[in-house]
């Protein structure tokens, strides 16, 4: 688990400049909010003190849990300016409906909505180009398709949505380590995908001819409820009845049920990439 604290921590160093970061040693046991003692950190016996909200006590976190709430005004750029004209630096635990990726070698890539990357294409990341216009799970495909991870078995953290619950992002913060177990990070926790058999999935479904009906609900939609447990034996007939092969498609699709209901929006993010033969 704490790989994907230890990978967040290496590619925002930029972050945590020493001189404005007001650390004091914490006289708890652990991180108040990803549990791990003190000495487990990444700066060991260093924290921070955070207030969730007017009328809560103050608690002690270790700095990486504390990175997202960080201005990061050289790494992403100016937010806004506050009053006065004095520049708010965006910060990586306020970008809702944006992901992101941490790949083995510790660099940070961002899927944005064009609007934040217009806001942010002069900050350090927009400079280097890992800024994406792109949902979460095409750049994490992407990234794949592309060799950035390689080495998966070192670790990779995938944030599919920042959000704007920092407390339970890093509370559920994670590394995965092979695409067939994919942890989505979000201000929601954390769910696992197997993105391996869904590729298998798609590959399948284009071969036989079924692209375009691949990335509806309605296609899917007896497999789905069937994870939900609402089998329907009729539907379930139907849809084996457009398949050439149904038995290959059966067999290839990922045995827990969370991932087989995420079918068709997962789909819409690979099989574009596998008719651009990008997969």
């Amino acid at each position: 688990m704490s790989r994907g604290y230890a990978l967040l921590h290496q590619a925002t160093t930029g972050l945590r400049d020493p001189a404005m970061m007001d650390t004091f040693t914490p006289t708890t046991v652990s991180c108040a909010c990803c549990r791990r003692a003190w000495d487990e950190v990444e700066d060991p016996g260093l924290a921070m003190e955070y207030q969730y909200g007017a009328g809560y006590a103050f608690e002690s976190v270790c700095t990486t849990c504390y990175t997202p709430r960080i201005p990061a005004t050289a790494m992403l750029g100016v937010e806004k300016l506050a009053r006065g004209g004095n520049p708010d630096g965006g910060k990586l635990g306020m970008l809702a409906g944006s992901g992101g990726v941490i790949t083995p070698a510790g660099e940070l890539d961002l899927a944005l909505p064009q609007g934040w990357i217009d806001k942010f294409q002069d900050g350090e990341l927009g400079r280097l180009g890992r800024l994406h216009r792109c949902g979460a799970m095409a750049l994490l495909l992407k990234l794949h398709s592309a060799g950035a991870l390689a080495d998966s078995h070192k670790g990779f953290v995938f944030i599919e949505n920042w959000g704007r619950k920092a407390d339970t992002l890093m509370g559920q913060w994670r590394a995965s380590f092979s695409l067939s177990e994919v942890w989505c990070l979000s201000d929601q926790g954390a769910e696992p995908l197997d993105l391996a058999a869904m590729i298998d999935v798609a590959r399948l479904v284009h071969a036989q001819g079924l692209a375009k009906k691949a990335v509806t609900p309605a296609f899917w939609r007896p497999i789905v409820q069937a994870a939900q447990g609402r089998r329907h034996d009729a539907s379930l007939q139907k849809w084996t009845e457009a398949l050439d092969d149904p038995m290959t498609v059966l067999a290839a699709l990922p045995v827990d049920p969370h991932s087989r209901m995420r079918l068709t929006p997962v789909m819409r993010e690979l099989i574009p990439l596998i008719e651009e033969g990008a997969l």
